[in-house]
């Protein structure tokens, strides 16, 4: 029969949830990565023309980022910070700051309401991104969990 004395539990519960941080942490990096370099013309793959779309992604535990016309510079520094800071329990939001990032995603036809005439296939970055969680939770698994 196995004994285990309250410091070694202690131990052990300490390494999991060492552990659990890290493997969220790195599962939310990878893939705020992937949306970042996955870039294309192809279905599922990030639009990239001049850099925009992709530059305007952000991450932060308080809230979605807000949406707002401009141009956008590299941020991934800040996604990385972002996520660096996470607890286990908190929500990290990734989302695009560029006004056409759900227009590209989804796709639209019809008229803005400043009179622009579209007809826009989606392709659905998002919900393939989406779709590959558990790959990124299994990878990051992989490095963290002994």
């Amino acid at each position: 029969m196995t004994t285990y004395k309250l410091a070694d539990m202690d131990k052990w519960s300490a390494k999991a949830k060492r552990n659990t941080t890290m493997v969220m942490r790195s599962s939310v990096q990878k893939l705020a990565t992937d949306l970042m370099t996955d870039v294309g013309p192809g279905a599922g793959q990030v639009p990239i023309d001049t850099g925009n779309l992709r530059n305007s992604l952000m991450a932060s535990t308080a809230s979605m980022p807000s949406v707002r016309e401009g141009e956008f510079g590299d941020n991934s520094g800040q996604i990385t910070f972002a996520i660096a800071g996470a607890e286990i329990g908190q929500t990290i939001w990734l989302g695009w700051q560029a006004v056409y990032a759900r227009r590209l995603n989804s796709g639209f036809t019809g008229t803005d309401a400043l009179g622009r005439s579209y007809n826009q296939t989606g392709r659905f970055f998002v919900e393939s991104k989406a779709n590959r969680w558990q790959e990124f939770v299994d990878a990051a698994a992989a490095e963290f969990v002994d």
